[in-house]
């Protein structure tokens, strides 16, 4: 009698465990971009960036080919046959600002904005983002 009840224990985890899965939601974005002079229509090269996305700021510099990257806030967590799941933010506010240049403001929207985006990584490619110079 007592190992039949061990089985059926045993059995019962087994057919639980595989409904459980790990799941991520981003709570914030991570942003890619290629920052281009608009005068010289050259690459802004090892030059201070402010980032700000949502309510994180970053102090960041160029590439030596004008790139910039910040990271993404993920949080994983357990979901039992599919749910409850808590989804990804929707939209994102980002602002780039460097000296000497004129900020630029972007409203991004998950589901209205165009580009690659990556959701497995939380990241967002503005591509090239061309900067005025003031």
């Amino acid at each position: 009698m007592k190992t039949c009840r061990h089985l059926l224990i045993a059995l019962s985890l087994l057919s639980v465990l595989p409904a459980c899965s790990r799941v991520y939601s981003v709570s914030r974005y991570g942003v890619q971009a290629t920052l281009v002079d608009t005068s010289s229509g050259q690459a802004i090269t090892t030059h201070p960036v402010h980032v700000k996305v949502d309510r994180s700021y970053f102090a960041l510099t160029t590439t030596r080919r004008g790139r910039i990257s910040t990271p993404s806030a993920k949080f994983g967590y357990w979901t039992w046959l599919g749910g409850p799941m808590w989804g990804s933010n929707e939209k994102a506010r980002i602002e780039i600002s460097s000296p000497g240049y004129q900020r630029r403001t972007f409203i991004w929207d998950r589901y209205n904005s165009p580009g690659p985006f990556n959701e497995h990584r939380g990241t967002i490619n503005l591509g090239e983002v061309k900067l005025h110079p003031r």
